[in-house]
């Protein structure tokens, strides 16, 4: 005879491992976490924490992020940006001296 194919009811999980209940959360989530309560109770905060702005970009931000995915730039970069990028706010920053 055949046994029955388990349930999930049936199936148990192997134990975590006891090093991560130390794991903490980092702060910018503690952050994120805190203003959404803070909204959800009805307070108006000014978030700051993930870069969520609450204004629409610029039409011409939002061309150029257009035309950088349609070029296959889609992935993340290096957290110093890339090095067209540093060039470019190093020349913007140098005219305006």
């Amino acid at each position: 005879l055949h046994e029955p194919a388990p349930t999930p009811h049936d199936v148990i999980a192997p134990p975590l491992n006891p090093l991560l209940s130390q794991i903490k959360p980092s702060k910018t989530v503690e952050v994120f976490s805190l203003v959404k309560q803070m909204e959800a109770d009805g307070e108006t905060v000014t978030s700051l924490c993930v870069g969520e702005p609450d204004f629409a970009p610029p039409q011409s931000v939002l061309d150029a992020a257009t035309q950088a995915m349609q070029n296959g730039q889609t992935r993340y970069t290096a957290v110093t940006g890339t090095a067209e990028l540093r060039a470019a706010i190093a020349k913007d920053l140098k005219e305006r001296k």
